[in-house]
């Protein structure tokens, strides 16, 4: 609309934007997409830039039951929220609903062609601890309180997205119906989404913890003959086999790239997963990958990670492809509801992945147990 890109405090030193870079301007029917400024003053210029008529975009398991609609809470309307009271809550008797991520297939190009866990508004918002609108619903001494995906489920009641809270059948255990929000839905999808597994396909998982173990029931749900599960913690290669690996590679006692090589009569697997986000296995679910085959990266890796690959030989001559899997390239409004449905039926394993059940006080221990690598998940349970 001819406003241009404002920068909005990248960094330790960048300036930050405020009231008085509209100040003169004409405003009235305009569109900015803000990305970033979840500051006071950042809270201060769209709440200014509003005021002259302006509107503004914005460019961990979790599930509840929805006590209230608030203003604007229809499918479109960005600064609009669901009020959802967690398990157990005062608004328990509501629809029971899982609170996908970020406001998914909000806006823009990407979440309007089928790929709203791309979408250009909700996707920032992950990012930034606020809701679509640039703001928080939520303070604390004066101070904006953030929300992580736009969700914020360490707390007994929390407001989201309308978008976001996708309805489930109220006979679904919230302890089994909290996991799918997040890890469940990430992983199956990475295996029945974002990867192509035909019938009778051999594929390697590296890293079975929570996303991990998800993916092997993403694999088996979408045809895999052979499920080759790769981790250094003798526990998690013991659960992988009941989640339905049919081969345990320890990767602190031998080779994984050589074992799996073995396994597969030295042609690789049809698909490898790289579930943890380290180089090193980055580098080794490519290398044990067949020709003609995919790696798909699921695991989120610190910023500065590169990967090299060998573009002739490692790509052209090989055909080989690699894909990136974020949030199980999943359409939450219907693969959130197609998981629910798996699970009641019996065809999705669940609560096999509950670990403990915890009261809110206990979460900073839980996450501490977390560094173990032998708790899958912990649910949060509220009185």
């Amino acid at each position: 609309h001819g406003f241009g890109v404002l920068q909005y405090g990248c960094g330790l030193n960048a300036p930050l934007a405020n009231h008085n870079d509209f100040a003169g301007k004409n405003v009235k029917g305009k569109t900015v997409v803000w990305l970033g400024g979840t500051g006071p003053k950042g809270l201060e210029a769209r709440q200014y830039f509003r005021a002259l008529g302006g509107r503004s975009r914005y460019a961990t398991e979790q599930e509840g039951a929805v006590a209230s609609i608030g203003v604007g809470g229809g499918r479109r309307g960005p600064g609009g929220g669901a009020g959802a009271q967690a398990p157990g809550g005062q608004g328990g008797q509501g629809q029971p609903q899982v609170a996908a991520q970020g406001g998914p297939g909000q806006a823009g190009q990407t979440g309007q062609g089928g790929q709203g866990h791309l979408c250009d508004v909700g996707l920032p918002t992950i990012a930034t601890g606020a809701l679509l609108d640039g703001t928080s619903r939520f303070a604390r001494q004066g101070q904006p309180l953030l929300q992580m995906s736009a969700s914020g489920t360490f707390t007994e009641s929390t407001v989201v997205p309308a978008m976001s809270a996708v309805k489930i059948d109220k006979d679904i255990p919230l302890t089994a119906a909290a996991l799918i929000g997040c890890g469940v839905l990430t992983g199956f999808g990475a295996a029945r989404n974002t990867a192509d597994i035909r019938q009778g396909d051999t594929v390697a998982v590296i890293g079975c913890g929570g996303v991990g173990l998800n993916v092997i029931q993403g694999a088996k749900h979408s045809g895999a003959e052979r499920i080759i599960a790769i981790d250094m913690v003798d526990g998690k290669l013991q659960t992988a086999g009941k989640f339905g690996a049919t081969d345990l590679v320890n990767a602190r006692d031998e080779d994984s790239i050589t074992k799996v090589m073995e396994l597969t009569g030295e042609r690789g697997a049809d698909v490898a997963f790289e579930v943890i986000g380290l180089q090193a296995t980055i580098d080794q679910a490519f290398t044990m990958t067949r020709r003609g085959g995919q790696t798909v990266l699921v695991g989120v890796p610190a910023m500065d990670v590169m990967m090299t690959v060998p573009v002739g030989l490692g790509l052209i001559f090989s055909e080989k492809q690699i894909r990136g899997c974020l949030y199980g390239s999943s359409n939450v409004h219907h693969d959130i509801p197609m998981l629910a449905n798996l699970y009641a039926e019996g065809k999705l394993m669940l609560d096999e992945l509950v670990s403990h059940e915890i009261a809110l006080d206990d979460v900073n221990t839980a996450m501490d147990e977390m560094s173990s690598g032998e708790v899958t998940r912990s649910v949060i349970v509220f009185n």
